[in-house]
């Protein structure tokens, strides 16, 4: 296994590694928290043509960095794109997805330097991502110093889950 991590835009190409990842990080990050029927009904497939839609269509909506090894193994990406929810903040932070053996490695880290780098380019200042109340690695969101400033709730399964709100007014703190 490669030590050495690269940081790149997601192609076509990466689909199918892009969706391994989106689903097998979900079931390690929240068993036990979101209902395992439901993290046991994700599909490589599934994810695979949300991603292509995402990412690659005519009307897609978001942007994406992957992280892989230097022997070429994808294991974490982010996405960003238009905020969906709140006029206050340009844009917002979709997804950051790691594979589970790869966290609290830096890769997060990484991912998010190249998602503000390249918000930087395009004269964006600020951004808000939602993450899960209970998600294990929220204390990343605030070690990168994301202000919590909303909350709601959503469902997954037959259960509701309260969601917050992360803001950065100035989004180069990051880097």
């Amino acid at each position: 296994m490669g030590d050495k991590m690269i940081i790149r835009e997601a192609n076509m190409k990466d689909l199918q590694s892009i969706a391994k990842v989106h689903v097998d990080s979900s079931r390690t990050t929240y068993r036990g928290t979101i209902p395992d029927d439901y993290l046991d009904n994700l599909s490589y497939e599934s994810k695979s043509k949300y991603w292509q839609e995402s990412l690659f269509s005519d009307n897609r909506s978001q942007f994406m960095y992957i992280a892989e090894t230097d022997d070429k193994n994808l294991v974490g990406f982010a996405s960003a794109g238009l905020a969906r929810t709140n006029d206050y903040y340009e844009r917002e932070l979709y997804k950051i997805y790691i594979l589970k053996e790869f966290q609290r490695k830096g890769t997060g880290k990484l991912l998010m330097k190249a998602i503000v780098r390249k918000l930087l380019d395009e004269d964006i200042k600020s951004m808000i991502l939602w993450a899960l109340e209970d998600n294990p690695s929220r204390l990343f969101y605030d070690n990168l110093g994301g202000k919590i400033v909303d909350k709601r709730f959503i469902q997954r399964g037959e259960k509701e889950f309260i969601q917050v709100a992360y803001v950065w007014e100035d989004i180069t703190s990051i880097l």
